[in-house]
């Protein structure tokens, strides 16, 4: 019996010190999970990293929103105000007749034309008011009245011009036909404002 006992003692403390190595190995040498593990760490370094960066931005983001918002309140005030696209319309009659008056056009006629939905997702809600209207000035009138519309406080612009030389009287005159559109928000169904 004490052969055998020596055997079985023997294989006990084999078994224990392979036992005790595997552990040995495991504790001083990381495996392939622990270098996972320690690239996840360096990513995640990298994302709290970025993250900082954009938290020490947060004055300079708040800035440019404010200078944006400003902005957007600043174009809205040049579309035309009404609440119907028809009283937008009579608006850019009111303006073009102040300034005919102011420089002394005779307009001949002028037709409102149906508004135009414009379909580009950056003009959402924005409806163009055109109207037509037909003058016979001279040139330079012309030249001042386009330059008078263009750099009026409402956002107009000249959408279309039809002209041709007319002589009346010795007088060279231009009989133009002009498309001017006005824009105009559209006023949410709801009624609610937004």
């Amino acid at each position: 019996m004490p052969i055998y006992s020596q055997i079985k003692n023997r294989k006990l403390i084999t078994v224990g010190l392979a036992l005790l190595l595997i552990g040995a190995i495991y504790r001083l040498y990381p495996d392939a999970d622990n270098m996972s593990d320690q690239n996840a760490y360096g990513h995640k370094h990298q994302q709290l990293l970025k993250y900082r960066q954009l938290v020490a931005q947060k004055k300079a983001i708040q800035k440019a929103l404010a200078t944006s918002r400003r902005t957007l309140v600043k174009a809205e005030e040049m579309l035309l105000q009404g609440d119907t696209p028809a009283i937008a319309a009579v608006k850019i009659q009111g303006l073009l007749q102040r300034i005919a008056i102011r420089r002394d056009i005779n307009v001949a006629s002028t037709r409102f034309l149906d508004p135009i939905k414009l379909d580009m997702d950056a003009y959402e809600g924005l409806l163009a008011i055109p109207i037509q209207f037909s003058v016979d000035i001279p040139i330079r009138k012309l030249n001042a009245m386009l330059f008078e519309l263009e750099t009026s406080d409402k956002l107009l612009t000249v959408n279309e011009i039809r002209a041709r030389a007319k002589s009346t009287g010795g007088k060279e005159l231009i009989s133009a036909t002009l498309i001017v559109w006005g824009y105009y928000k559209e006023k949410p169904e709801n009624g609610l404002g937004f």
